[in-house]
């Protein structure tokens, strides 16, 4: 999606984790570095790319310096994301692109998660937290929908030029997001077969859980 618009430049991926995406891009010819909170995940990332430790809004850099910048699953985790995109805008050059997905708080697994929390009268809570991550350190913090995304964007002098949604997780990836559950062979099982049928569901009424966005900044 990136090099349909931009086959070249400076690029910056804010929450870059251990880098994988910055490895992926380099491959491509891309000038990367990375922002990275996690001390340990920013050593790991830092062995082959240059990274930044530290929060967002604390790191210093110069205006209109990157041609890209791309976070994916972050800006859910951010609390007052109007500074954290101005800031974005602030250092992309004058015909900077901006990548980025987040959650959508309307998508199908997350209302059903809702759904399921409020009919057991709050008494099923698991399935909330797990989508939205609220025993973990990083929480969610906003929610978004298409429109209130279009419209963050739009104050923040972007604009969208393509915007796509898909599922958060995959049948191959449900191994990864079942270790909160007990070892019970026969739940696991049971947990694995209905969100296989959840997936299919989501993606047949088109309600995926995740939106990808690429928007170019006003000149």
């Amino acid at each position: 999606m990136i090099r349909l618009v931009k086959k070249s430049g400076r690029l910056l991926d804010i929450g870059c984790g251990t880098g994988e995406f910055l490895e992926l891009t380099q491959e491509f010819g891309y000038e990367c570095m990375g922002v990275e909170p996690s001390p340990t995940a920013s050593r790991i990332a830092a062995q082959k790319n240059r990274v930044f430790v530290g929060e967002w809004l604390d790191v210093r850099l110069d205006p209109q310096d990157f041609d890209i910048v791309s976070f994916w699953s972050v800006l859910e985790h951010v609390p007052d994301p109007l500074p954290f995109l101005e800031k974005v805008r602030d250092i992309l050059k004058p015909d900077g692109i901006l990548v980025l997905r987040v959650p959508l708080a309307d998508g199908f697994v997350p209302s059903l998660a809702l759904w399921i929390y409020r009919l057991s009268g709050g008494k099923i809570r698991r399935p909330l937290a797990a989508v939205y991550q609220t025993d973990w350190h990083y929480v969610h913090f906003c929610l978004y929908n298409r429109a209130n995304l279009g419209r963050l964007l739009r104050r923040c002098d972007f604009e969208i030029v393509f915007q796509g949604k898909e599922n958060s997780f995959d049948i191959r990836s449900l191994k990864y997001r079942l270790d909160y559950l007990p070892s019970n062979f026969a739940l696991r099982l049971l947990v694995k077969v209905s969100l296989s049928l959840v997936l299919i569901l989501a993606r047949a009424l088109g309600r995926e859980d995740e939106i990808v966005v690429l928007a170019r900044k006003k000149a």
